[in-house]
């Protein structure tokens, strides 16, 4: 990369290359800290058809057009820039710099990382070799991203997005999404209702009631979950399913009885045999 300086209005900003970011945060913020301390890290920059185009730096862009705005006398008309190198005749190469680039950001979060894989594999058709290359993570890390995006459903995949938890108080995290990625629609909806049933919720004793005492389903959410999960994910039929999942309930001591198994019905008394009687 090249350090050059040239005026902040001689650079492009297409905003449809920043529209995967969840916002711009405090730009005013950011600008009132450019202003004390100056610009510590430069704008990154591609050169198409003899034009600027920014990659990387869109907070500071927008910083430094409201500084000049508002105060046009403190001199950031003029800025520094990083001049990337690349071949003007694949104009998507700029595109590629700028997602990596924003994947260099430190309050990057996993599912900003895993659509921007995405996008680069479907978009772009970068192998996850190609892209683990680029943004120092392991082939196999990429494909796990990919895989979570392409086979979860949208509504695992946006409770992932949002960090929320299940029924359980357990976060809807990566590693589950990748535990279920590989069942079958309809085996990753029954999932779905497992996580979010308020039966299988741990129970929520009334305030000074019971407080000594440990609620049973507390200790055993986590393990019931887990055994959930591996049942749905198994090859038996369905009512097999819905068995193994009340065994399982009974045996965590979530449950007392089975409808028509357990408890056992007491076998009758035998009566003793009338000695009266001739055979």
């Amino acid at each position: 990369m090249e350090l050059i300086t040239v005026a902040l209005s001689d650079i492009q900003v297409d905003e449809k290359w920043n529209s995967r970011r969840s916002g711009y945060g405090d730009v005013k913020t950011l600008a009132e800290s450019i202003k004390k301390d100056g610009l510590l890290n430069p704008l990154v920059v591609v050169r198409i058809n003899g034009k600027l185009s920014l990659v990387s730096g869109f907070r500071r862009h927008r910083a430094l057009a409201l500084l000049n705005k508002e105060t046009p006398e403190n001199g950031f008309s003029t800025v520094k820039v990083n001049l990337m190198e690349f071949d003007e005749k694949r104009p998507e190469q700029a595109r590629i710099l700028n997602i990596i680039e924003n994947l260099e950001r430190e309050d990057l979060k996993d599912w900003e990382l895993a659509e921007a894989c995405l996008t680069l594999h479907t978009e772009f058709k970068l192998t996850s070799g190609q892209i683990a290359g680029r943004i120092r993570r392991t082939p196999t890390t990429i494909e796990n991203y990919i895989r979570i995006l392409q086979k979860c459903m949208p509504d695992m995949v946006e409770a992932w997005k949002a960090g929320k938890v299940d029924a359980h108080g357990r976060p809807i995290t990566q590693s589950r999404l990748l535990q279920v990625a590989s069942l079958t629609k309809p085996e990753q909806r029954e999932q779905w209702e497992q996580w979010t049933s308020i039966e299988t919720a741990p129970a929520v004793s009334e305030p000074g009631k019971d407080d000594a005492k440990p609620s049973k389903r507390g200790p055993n959410r986590n393990v019931l979950s887990d055994v959930n999960a591996a049942i749905a994910r198994s090859d038996m039929p369905k009512d097999w399913k819905a068995g193994a999942r009340a065994v399982c309930r009974l045996m965590l001591g979530e449950t007392e009885t089975i409808p028509g198994i357990w408890p056992p019905k007491k076998p009758e008394a035998v009566k003793p045999a009338d000695p009266t009687k001739k055979k």
